[in-house]
């Protein structure tokens, strides 16, 4: 994460494709979908995540059991036996210094209704922050704290991850977080003065 962008991308691939051989030797059948956020250099060029996805696609492309579905776009629903969930990215939700927690309520709802379907849950990225809403899984972050967290939202916790078990009958049954980082903390920098510096303490 404390790295340049190329850095980013290159152990991002690493990690993924090392995952994705793991699940190739583990189960019968692999599938990967992805979205794309507004992780990009500028507007009008490509996200950093479809230059990841591309790369990954062709470091598994020896895989037979491995397939990939990528969307075109911040959103992709995806059928697993007879139930329907919605992955989105997030970024056209609009916010203002806080997790906009209404506003993500009713894009979700608008977007189940434009599909036409009966979403069981919608998994969320973007807004940094880890959270279990009705039918809504906000994933976390991969920081703890930065310029972004503490400027856009004021908000710092503890970087995670999350994984979700999937049952073919009733929807999610079990989740719990991949924690990424030791749980953060403010210190004073001399006597009677707080600094926004971050450091960290305890174990992962």
């Amino acid at each position: 994460i404390e790295t340049g962008v190329q850095q980013q991308l290159k152990i991002c691939v690493d990690i993924l494709g090392r995952l994705m051989r793991l699940f190739s030797g583990m189960f019968e059948e692999v599938e990967f979908l992805g979205v794309e956020g507004n992780h990009r250099p500028k507007v009008g060029t490509v996200s950093f995540d479809r230059i990841v996805y591309d790369f990954l696609g062709t470091l598994c492309s020896q895989m037979s059991n491995v397939t990939f579905n990528i969307a075109d776009g911040e959103h992709l629903v995806f059928r697993h036996f007879n139930r329907y969930y919605l992955l989105l990215h997030g970024h056209g939700i609009s916010m203002y210094q806080q997790t906009p927690y209404y506003w993500i309520v009713n894009a979700i709802r608008k977007l189940w209704e434009v599909f036409g379907l009966k979403g069981t849950a919608t998994f969320l990225g973007h807004f940094h922050t880890a959270a279990m809403l009705p039918g809504i899984c906000m994933n976390g972050s991969w920081f703890s704290g930065n310029e972004f967290s503490l400027g856009k939202i004021r908000a710092m916790g503890r970087a995670q991850q999350r994984i979700y078990g999937l049952h073919p009958t009733r929807g999610i049954t079990w989740s719990y977080p991949i924690h990424l980082s030791p749980e953060p903390h403010i210190e004073t920098a001399q006597e009677g003065v707080i600094t926004p510096v971050l450091t960290m303490k305890g174990g992962t």
